[in-house]
């Protein structure tokens, strides 16, 4: 069967990143055997270097390439899954596979209503380099017309998976992450989704929506940890990350989140100590804390044990170690979630 249906096409989900790299500390060049590992690769006058000190200073760049390739895999193993599935519901039903996900998606995928068109437009509407209403419009019918499309086949393909039988052996790439900063969520939950972010990320702020889905669905289950990874190209961004923990010294972390994200375009310190005022902190303490820069050093640890990681742009998340790129839509989440409640329950005596 030809790879030309829809659902082979990889989605692309927008992420704010750095058009040049933003200094970093160089990683220790001691890093952990049980993870680099201590095999002597050269020796110079009798004395051994092992891998750990060759990876040390590109570790970061040796879990991005991993990562890249588990992505790679994982997407195309998908794909092929998904294949074999609608193979065998085709051949079941008689039918030929591409009119089988013809009469089960497209055909039941309807054109996106005008308030549906206009919502999206008025959700944007204020973000520079917007164009006319009129002018807009056709692209976002074709926007929404190819969200539902994914919408839908994402639900038949769910609907095929139960009870076919399907086992995945393809081990995820997990890094070690420190769940250190505001969260929500308990600290026994089986999952922990640690999410590097930049208040003045678009992107950033559109997945919040999605971060709040996860919580709900899945109440008591998921720990979500906040950690800053301001983008140099982002003026306002450090500030910003600066007052969010300004604002957690006296418990408004959260508060002082939404506001900003809010409020993306004005994030002048000006600003911040409105907000501050608006949602009930101290505003002498807070003007204190946000003027010395007394969080600044918190912020960049934050930024740099996202570099470390291999994070790249905003939002980049952690999900039990198991990074996810960008503003991805909730079924992505659900599935990894799903995934590491049931490793979770397996593990479980």
């Amino acid at each position: 069967m030809k790879r030309s249906l829809p659902f082979v096409a990889a989605a692309v989900f927008a992420a704010c990143t750095n058009s040049a790299s933003v200094p970093a500390k160089a990683p220790s060049a001691k890093v952990d055997a049980e993870e680099t590992g201590s095999t002597v690769v050269a020796r110079v006058g009798g004395q051994d270097i092992t891998l750990a000190e060759v990876d040390g200073p590109i570790l970061a760049d040796i879990r991005g390439k991993q990562q890249e390739i588990y992505e790679l895999r994982s997407a195309s193993l998908r794909n092929v899954i998904r294949e074999r599935l609608l193979e065998r519901e085709a051949a079941r039903r008689g039918v030929e596979p591409r009119q089988l996900f013809e009469e089960e998606v497209v055909s039941k995928v309807g054109q996106p209503s005008d308030e549906e068109v206009r919502a999206f437009y008025d959700q944007r509407k204020d973000q520079p380099g917007i164009p006319p209403f009129e002018e807009a419009a056709p692209f976002i019918r074709h926007v929404l017309t190819r969200q539902k499309t994914e919408e839908a086949t994402e639900a038949f393909f769910v609907q095929l998976e139960k009870g076919a039988g399907v086992e995945i052996f393809l081990e995820p790439v997990r890094v070690q992450v420190e769940a250190a900063g505001p969260s929500k969520g308990p600290e026994s939950a089986p999952v922990t989704i640690v999410a590097f972010s930049d208040f003045e990320c678009p992107y950033c702020y559109r997945v919040n929506a999605t971060l709040d889905q996860i919580l709900q669905t899945y109440e008591g289950k998921v720990r979500l940890v906040f950690r800053d990874f301001p983008l140099n190209f982002h003026p306002n961004a450090q500030k910003a990350a600066e007052a969010g923990h300004c604002a957690h010294e006296q418990g408004k972390f959260w508060e002082m989140h939404d506001k900003m994200f809010a409020n993306q375009r004005q994030l002048d310190v000006a600003s911040l100590k409105g907000y501050a005022k608006e949602i009930g902190l101290d505003e002498k303490a807070f003007a204190e804390c946000l003027d010395n820069g007394k969080k600044a050093a918190v912020v960049q640890e934050n930024l740099f044990a996202g570099q470390q990681l291999g994070v790249r742009g905003t939002p980049a998340f952690f999900v039990n170690g198991r990074m996810v790129s960008g503003a991805q839509p909730f079924s992505e989440f659900a599935r990894i979630i799903d995934e590491e409640l049931g490793r979770s329950a397996k593990a479980s005596p």
